[in-house]
């Protein structure tokens, strides 16, 4: 990472450094060819520790080589040792971050084992999240490894506000609230639902389940949430009326008719792009054909499908235009940072 790249990471991480709490642990690894901490341990968010670390922020320069395997195996291996240790509070949260520009180019290299390594490593336990600088990194590695490990991959974008969009990404996950949650029906009452185990619940986001009412006949649909907070489990049971929903619903006008029928495909349209880049090649093309066959019944433009927009002009013979949702594209070249954030 360099030039206006590791400029605005250097902003963006001042930033979040100024936003952190005291009860907060954390700790900063660069890599490149080799991997480095800042400390050999997660710290608190002290206003020593914070000062600390921004002045070692403020000194961090670019260098060549990218091992993204050993940082991230690195990230994992420190929060295992504070595990061991307690150092980390009772049913606190742990994330890693990693941010990069590039593809790796130092010691392991093939994306696969890659994937596979940092997948054993961190077993579900915490939560990887993965930001790529600019359109040359190999985004599809890191959609990829942060899939598999409960988090999401995002595109911070080199020509913008990219110290914002860090900023504003950390923001959304720097306060969890709840961990494993569940949501639980009545046996047989549903089917086809989205997904319905969540690893966090965070500050200010929103969690959304759909799926299909089996019996037409119900009369009430019971839930029962379970999650764990910071000091207790918590276990909520709800109940809705069907009909009374319905009959709100019913009231409801949208452009492109049964909203709650649309919202549950585009949902599991995601779900099963999401599941795809993980997939073997055999359910790979099994889970392609069931989201392209979704995605044409609800006219939704997904990568796998396009749209035709067709343009009538007075006098002129009529205009077709396609258009296509575009797909992220990797290319090699180097970069490095890495946070690991507790709460």
């Amino acid at each position: 990472m360099s030039g206006r790249k590791i400029e605005q990471t250097r902003e963006a991480l001042l930033r979040i450094l100024s936003d952190m709490h005291s009860d907060d642990r954390f700790n900063l690894i660069t890599f490149s060819s080799s991997v480095s901490t800042w400390k050999t341990a997660v710290v608190t968010g002290s206003t020593s520790h914070i000062e600390n670390a921004k002045r070692h922020v403020k000194g961090i320069h670019a260098r060549g080589g990218t091992n993204i395997n050993d940082a991230v195996l690195e990230a994992v291996n420190m929060l295992d040792d504070a595990e061991k240790k307690e150092i980390l509070p009772e049913r606190s949260a742990s994330i890693i971050i990693l941010l990069t520009d590039g593809a790796p180019t130092s010691g392991v290299t093939d994306k696969n084992e890659i994937r596979k390594n940092v997948k054993n490593a961190i077993k579900q336990r915490y939560t990887l999240y993965c930001l790529g600088f600019g359109y040359d990194v190999d985004y599809d590695l890191l959609e990829a490894m942060a899939l598999e490990n409960g988090g999401v991959a995002r595109r911070i974008y080199e020509d913008s506000d990219s110290d914002l969009q860090l900023q504003g990404f950390y923001n959304e996950i720097a306060t969890p609230i709840l961990s494993d949650i569940k949501f639980l029906y009545s046996e047989n009452a549903v089917s086809s639902l989205t997904t319905n185990i969540f690893r966090h619940y965070y500050m200010g986001s929103e969690i959304v389940v759909a799926g299909h009412i089996e019996d037409n006949s119900l009369d009430v649909l019971a839930v029962q949430i379970n999650a764990r907070a910071s000091q207790n489990d918590l276990v909520l049971n709800t109940t809705a009326s069907v009909q009374g929903m319905a009959g709100i619903l019913k009231n409801q006008t949208y452009i492109f008719g049964e909203y709650t029928e649309r919202l549950w495909a585009y949902l599991t349209i995601q779900q099963l792009l999401e599941q795809i880049i993980s997939a073997s090649p055999l359910q790979k093309e099994l889970l392609t054909q069931k989201a392209l066959e979704l995605s044409l019944k609800y006219n939704f433009v997904t990568s796998l499908t396009s749209m035709v927009v067709t343009k009538p002009t007075e006098g002129e013979d009529t205009q077709t235009m396609l258009a296509d949702k575009p797909k992220d594209e990797g290319k090699k070249r180097r970069g490095y940072y890495q946070w690991i954030f507790q709460r």
